[in-house]
């Protein structure tokens, strides 16, 4: 998390580095323009507790490919829109539910990492595709 105070309550000034932070909502469905906005401001202590399993501190869902510009959103604890996020060159390490773990690209097909995230089509992706 970024340090100082727990939350900012405006929109302004954006934090920076905004990938260490999350947008605020109001509780109700995020939508693209909600998220865009941050109406209610900015959480600040994103990852504080990696014990803790929600969206703020350590989950995160494929929404949004691996280290997207778009900020991360989120209605207080959950739901919530959290990219995988990483230091990494080109993309993010993310382990699979196999065991063995790839370094998905930033620039990986929306709709093939959306299917990484899910067996219910029971899709299987090769690694080319990654």
């Amino acid at each position: 998390g970024l340090a100082g105070p727990y939350s900012q309550t405006s929109p302004t000034p954006v934090p920076s580095p905004p990938a260490r932070a999350m947008a605020r909502v109001p509780a109700g469905p995020l939508t693209d323009s909600s998220c865009a906005q941050a109406p209610s401001g900015w959480l600040l202590n994103k990852g504080s507790g990696w014990w803790d399993g929600n969206y703020l501190n350590t989950l995160y869902n494929h929404h949004e490919a691996p280290n997207s510009a778009q900020f991360d959103c989120i209605t207080y604890h959950n739901p919530g829109w959290k990219a995988a996020r990483s230091l990494h060159s080109g993309g993010v390490n993310l382990l699979l539910c196999d065991g063995h773990v790839v370094l998905i690209k930033n620039s990986v097909n929306l709709g093939v990492y959306r299917d990484l995230s899910t067996r219910s089509a029971g899709e299987v992706i090769s690694a080319e595709a990654y």
